[in-house]
């Protein structure tokens, strides 16, 4: 006896349930009212109503609305509910009953009922059948009151429950066609059927807990010894190879499936159990470990066939079966999974990352495997069936192994194999074998196949290939070609024993990572960068998140045995459906995630596996996936859709106030009419799914004001501000998680009654108003007109006189102003120099002088000095134009007489020194921030006619000096150059100082050239090249100038002169001059 408990409990440890299913809990941190449940319905408004311990909880799919004795319950432990036809929802408590109309519990207590309410049946419009545990009642709500009466049966004992006991699961009604009223009692069964109970005799010991009809109308009984099928008042058990141990506490049906809590005789805890009538083998059991909070308590099923049970510590709704997850919770000893395989015997053989071997068995059957069993490696990524018996395991770092099984026994041995591929410590991903029946490694260390003597040799892709690309996936297509997946070296096939490269240039920069082929012959590829590509087109092109999957970055690529391509990625799975593809290309895209039943979002590199059933498994970071293609069933159910609130600025309103009556349910009028500035209207809404409540989807349209309907999306509000006053309708639809909308809207309509303004008496009131103003104000201009035109004919007689004599006045100012300028261009061209100087030494020049005003801030002197063959020549750009500018030429040409002819200074930066210092102290500059700095820009030479010897300082204007060599000043400082045939223009610069007060007032630094005969110069302002024209209206500019210069530097000077004066007219056209223009050119 003491063996068989170690050998039980060795076993037991090695095995036990595994799948964890598809459920959504709800508890207290979620919103419900209290831990423990005893009922639940769902109304014809699609809400769910929760019994619990501490009152009535109300469920939307997205929160809680929950009731207790402050609301009008008249006890907090709620045992029973049920829904009337006029959709009032009744509750059964320890205390009668409560009638809920969306707006006021009406409660019964006492008055002919007697005890707790443990079980209401509808039985007409406003009937209820009510069993309690004293009795079964007939009670009809009459409002405001309830119509009670004791329906008489044979006596039993009471038994009474405090407020901690679970409420007795063999108290139920249940409504059938063929027995009337079926209703539990004491574990006994009763038919209560035209006015008449009768007591239906149960064989043996059976205890009845629970009854359901089917579609077709039979019965099925939940007892302590299993289900029985009731036909003809007769009992006959049914599944009895599953059951016959259970007791069977609720029953419902779905489709061809039927979910019963159950618990067995030699258990503690109950489970909740599908089954199906058709197949005796269907059978599942689903407890704690499978992913309820608790043992079950209560069960039904919502319109959408969800799965709804309770237990002590919430609600648990079972949302499909598509998808169940394997994990450690259900055995498995590793969490990263990695390689997936079936055996001969149709056993799931599992790989992970670190953590060994597991082999799953009908679901439900665990047993892990671990280096104390002889696995030489703990990491298993890629499982291949060589024969019935033998299993050949890929590793990490150990390359191939493998793996011996018992048909019989149940017996496991490992070993690895001695082969070149185990000399290298390389990783396994994938093993085929081709259309010859031999074998072929995709590894780390490049691709291997298997020879006959049994060794794995290197086979290279490509000339060079020792052994450094990354295969990573393999495929034996259905036409015998081997397709290599590599990780970094692209796509290659081998067919007739060569190996070509597909695609080189589309594979480029891609890292690929998955190969399969579909049920047409295409062949897919997956990448981990660029998503999912068919290869099998004469131009691929990538099919990535832009298209509609949910990342590309692709780990998985799967075809199934129905036309469909599974693509896993780091976010979930995503099935392509390829009938459309296949047919227009189009891409039916269908994601899975948590929602759906995926316990973990990021699959591992090509963990999958069809299995013989069809059922896709895939590897991922947190256990082992499982795809049921028969669970999948599509959502065609819409959501309930309703309003439940509208808000005015924000704000709750008390609608009372706009109507005399109001849906009792979400408290709104029926075509409220609105003020003026009650305009700002915000509907709230629900759509009630209970699949996947986060994928619904909502759009509205307000009639009156939208010209068309608003995107999908999923709030649920709809917020409409400024309304103009007008008739609106609210429409509002909304989708399932499957994109299914419902056929009809959901409508509210108001009306925006205009301010009084914009009514029509007054409207007319206020034209006659305004017509009656318009006539008063009409005489009264009349009469204001002709007395001020009386007035205004006086003042314009004086007006005129004066204006007249204010005319004379201004031509006499302008005359004389006029004459005065006049006067003053004649003393400042009587103070220029005359030409007689210059003709006396220079061969030829020209001085081109164009003011902008009749006066000018520009001017150029001239002298020779007495004593000495030399002569001092400048231009200077005075501060301003016109008048002001004039005033300062006479000051500065005064000045260089003043300092050149009496004082002997010719040396050009002692010049423009003395020439600062003087206009300083004449205009009383001290360099105060504010203080006008009026003054001048100069350019000065001195040429010594004997030595040919030229000097030039400049005041921020420079020296243009055009020759024959090209490289006689080249070694000078600051200097620019300029090229043009054999002619040279070379630029010197000036010091950027003018004459004035300064921020900078350094000495002034000469240029000493030596010139010779032939030799031209050119001193100037800055209003040539800063006049604006030609087409685009720009500055002339000093390049222009210096190239219009040594274009025709070969003229002679009279006509340079005229072709500065040309280019000037043609470039400025109609625009004015903005600056005078001072050009010198002396030719030497």
């Amino acid at each position: 006896m003491k063996k068989l408990i170690i050998i039980l409990f060795v076993f037991f440890c090695q095995y036990g349930q595994a799948q964890t299913y598809n459920f959504r809990h709800y508890t207290v941190e979620d919103g419900l009212l209290h831990e423990f449940i005893n009922d639940m319905i769902q109304d014809s408004r699609g809400n769910v109503w929760i019994a619990t311990g501490a009152g009535l909880s109300d469920f939307n799919g997205f929160e809680f609305t929950n009731y207790t004795t402050k609301n009008g319950l008249n006890n907090t432990r709620v045992l029973c509910l049920a829904e009337d036809s006029s959709h009032n929802v009744w509750s059964g408590t320890s205390k009668g009953i409560n009638v809920f109309d969306g707006n006021v519990f009406y409660s019964l207590k006492g008055n002919g009922l007697a005890g707790s309410v443990l079980a209401m049946e509808q039985t007409g419009k406003t009937g209820m059948l009510v069993l309690s545990d004293s009795g079964l009642y007939n009670v009809r709500f009459l409002l405001p009151g309830f119509e009670v009466k004791r329906i008489p049966f044979l006596p039993v004992e009471k038994e009474r429950m405090n407020i901690f006991q679970q409420r007795d699961l063999s108290h139920f009604i249940v409504k059938t066609k063929d027995y009337g009223f079926l209703f539990g009692f004491g574990e006994h069964l009763y038919a209560y059927n035209h006015q008449k109970i009768t007591k239906i005799v149960m064989p043996g010991t059976l205890s009845v807990f629970s009854a359901c009809e089917l579609n077709n109308h039979d019965v099925l009984i939940g007892t302590n010894q299993g289900l029985f099928l009731l036909k003809n008042m007769v009992l006959t058990p049914v599944l009895q190879n599953r059951l016959s141990q259970a007791s069977v506490f609720k029953i419902r049906a779905q489709n061809n499936k039927i979910w019963l809590i159950a618990r067995w005789n030699n258990e503690a805890e109950s489970f909740l159990v599908s089954v199906k009538l058709a197949n005796k083998d269907y059978y599942r059991k689903i407890g704690k470990k499978n992913g309820l909070i608790n043992p079950p308590t209560s069960l039904f099923i919502d319109h959408e066939n969800n799965v709804w049970c309770s237990s002590y510590g919430g609600v648990s709704v079972l949302r499909g079966e598509s998808f169940i997850n394997f994990s450690q919770n259900s055995g498995l000893k590793a969490i990263k999974i990695w390689g997936v395989a079936e055996d001969s015997l149709h056993k799931i053989w599992v790989g992970s990352i670190g953590e060994g071997l597991s082999i799953i068995s009908n679901d439900t059957l665990v047993r892990n495997f671990s280096e104390s069993d002889g696995l030489p490696d703990m990491f298993i990524g890629k499982i291949f069936q060589v024969d019935k018996t033998h299993m050949l395991l890929g590793t990490a770092k150990h390359g191939l192994c493998m793996a011996e099984f018992g048909v019989s026994n149940n017996s496991y041995k490992f070993s690895q194999i001695k082969c070149d591929l185990n000399q290298r410590e390389t990783r396994v991903d994938d093993i085929v074998r081709d259309k010859n029946g031999d074998i072929w490694v995709a590894t780390s260390s490049g691709l291997f196949y298997g020879a006959e003597n049994g060794n794995y040799i290197h086979y290279s892709l490509f000339a060079g290939d020792t052994g450094q690309v990354f295969t990573q996936k393999l495929l034996q297509a259905k036409n015998g070609d081997l397709w290599i997946v590599t990780k970094n070296e692209g796509l290659y096939k081998m067919t007739d024993g060569k190996f070509v490269r597909i695609f080189p240039e589309f594979f480029k920069n891609a890292v690929l990572s998955s190969i399969t082929q579909d049920c047409s012959g295409r062949i897919w590829v997956g990448s981990q960068t660029h998503g999912i590509v068919d290869v099998s087109e004469e131009s691929p092109h990538w099919i990535n998140e832009k298209d509609g999957l949910a990342s590309n970055l692709v780990y998985i690529l799967q075809a199934d045995n129905h036309c469909n391509l599974w693509v896993g990625t780091n976010i979930g799975l995503d099935k392509i459906v390829l009938h459309a593809y296949h047919k227009r290309h189009l891409l039916d895209i269908r994601h899975y995630d948590s929602n759906n039943g995926l316990g973990s979002l990021e699959m591992n590199l090509n963990g999958s596996l069809i299995d013989q059933d069809d059922n896709v498994w895939f590897a991922t970071n947190h256990g082992l996936l499982k795809y049921n293609y028969i669970e999948d069933l599509i959502n065609n159910v819409p959501p309930i859709l309703s309003l439940t609130n509208v808000r005015l600025f924000s704000k709750d309103v008390d609608w009372s106030a706009y109507s005399d009556s109001l849906n009792p349910w979400n408290h709104l009028p029926r075509n409220p009419t609105l003020a003026y500035d009650e305009n700002h209207v915000t509907f709230q809404f629900v759509g009630i799914s209970y699949k996947n409540p986060k994928k619904i989807q909502y759009s509205w349209k307000l009639e009156g004001f939208d010209e068309k309907w608003n995107p999908e999306s999923s709030s649920r509000f709809a917020i409409y501000s400024n309304l103009p006053p007008g008739k609106f309708t609210f429409r509002l639809r909304s989708s399932n998680n499957e994109g299914l909308w419902t056929p009809e809207e959901t409508v509210f309509a108001f009306e925006i009654s205009p301010p009084f303004w914009q009514e029509w008496w007054f409207r007319i009131l206020a034209l006659f108003v305004i017509i009656a103003v318009l006539y008063l104000i009409y005489r009264w201009r009349i009469v204001s007109m002709k007395r001020t035109q009386s007035e205004l004919e006086f003042q314009v007689r004086e007006r005129t006189a004066e204006i007249l004599a204010q005319k004379d006045k201004i031509e006499e100012i302008h005359h004389v102003v006029e004459q005065s300028i006049e006067y003053a261009k004649n003393i400042q061209n009587s103070i220029l120099p005359t030409f007689k100087v210059l003709e006396e030494s220079f061969s030829d020049y020209f001085v081109m002088y164009v003011p902008r005003d009749k006066v000018s801030g520009d001017f150029y002197w001239w002298t020779k000095m007495k004593l000495d063959n030399i002569y001092v020549l400048t231009v200077a750009d005075c501060t301003g134009h016109g008048v002001p500018g004039a005033f300062m030429s006479m000051l500065g040409i005064s000045m260089l007489n003043e300092i050149v002819n009496k004082e002997y200074f010719w040396h050009p930066p002692v010049i423009l020194r003395k020439m600062r210092k003087d206009i300083i102290n004449s205009l009383k500059q001290s360099g105060e921030i504010g203080e006008m700095k009026d003054g001048m820009d100069m350019a000065i030479v001195s040429i010594n006619m004997d030595t040919m010897e030229l000097q030039f300082a400049g005041a921020n204007n420079s020296l243009l000096l055009i020759t024959e060599d090209a490289q006689r000043f080249d070694d000078m400082p600051r200097i620019r150059k300029m090229t043009l045939g054999n002619k040279t223009l070379y630029e010197f610069l000036p010091d950027k100082m003018p004459i004035s007060v300064f921020d900078r007032m350094n000495k002034f630094s000469v240029h000493e050239i030596n010139v010779v005969k032939g030799d031209q110069f050119y001193i100037f302002s800055d209003g040539y090249a800063d006049q604006f024209g030609g087409s685009k209206g720009k500055k002339f500019m000093m390049k222009k100038f210096k190239t219009l210069l040594m274009e025709n530097c070969d003229k002679p000077m009279a006509e340079q002169k005229q072709a500065l004066v040309d280019a000037l007219n043609q470039w400025q056209g109609n625009l004015d001059q903005v600056d005078d223009i001072t050009v010198m050119g002396v030719r030497l």
